[in-house]
């Protein structure tokens, strides 16, 4: 199992031996809809109000990227704007266009 979001990144001796990869699926960022609905379930804690809030600042997050934020922000305690800022930095920056 490997899991990368730069494929096009690795070197032709990896990505075209046989069997190194057998499927390989792309993971596209999440709806407006699939956001609002993941928050709902897993971010217990935020009130309607805030999921909005998030919703609205993650268009570009896929699941990690949500996931991360999540963490870092209802674990960690991080500032919102600060924590979005970063995932897009390290994660959104390098997900590649479908």
């Amino acid at each position: 199992i490997a899991t990368t979001n730069n494929i096009k990144g690795l070197s032709k001796r990896l990505t075209a031996r046989p069997s190194r990869f057998d499927v390989k699926a792309t993971i596209t960022v999440m709806t407006e809809e699939a956001r609002r609905s993941f928050l709902s379930q897993k971010a217990t804690t935020l009130t309607p109000e805030q999921i909005d809030l998030w919703v609205g600042k993650t268009a570009d997050f896929t699941v990690p990227a949500l996931k991360e934020l999540m963490i870092l922000v209802l674990a960690y305690t991080y500032d919102l704007d600060s924590s979005v800022a970063r995932i897009r930095k390290d994660f959104v920056s390098n997900v590649p266009d479908v």
